[in-house]
């Protein structure tokens, strides 16, 4: 369940982030389906990203703008609008967790 808290209110909305797993394979995917990938992550939880990516060469995590991103050819979304939007703005192959 994905909870939003601020200090007048919490909003629940319905659905689980993406487990751990779901980023490791779709990363191992895109690198099977094409040539030297660069990975640009972003995350408002950048050290969960740096648990997951800690493995991971070719990872960018600077804080980078929908400009940039938007340029990419294809997309690992998770969840959010701002992930929706980057990812609808690159276009290409988009891999989203259907949960």
């Amino acid at each position: 369940m994905v909870t939003i808290k601020s200090e007048q209110d919490e909003i629940v909305f319905g659905g689980d982030l993406p487990s751990d797993n779901y980023v490791a394979n779709a990363i191992k995917y895109i690198k099977r389906k094409y040539k030297n990938p660069i990975f640009i992550a972003i995350s408002d939880d950048v050290k969960r990203l740096k648990k997951i990516l800690k493995k991971e060469k070719n990872i960018s995590t600077p804080e980078v703008d929908m400009a940039i991103l938007s340029f990419c050819n294809h997309s690992i979304f998770t969840l959010g609008t701002y992930g929706f939007w980057a990812s609808y703005l690159a276009g290409g192959e988009v891999l989203y967790a259907d949960m």
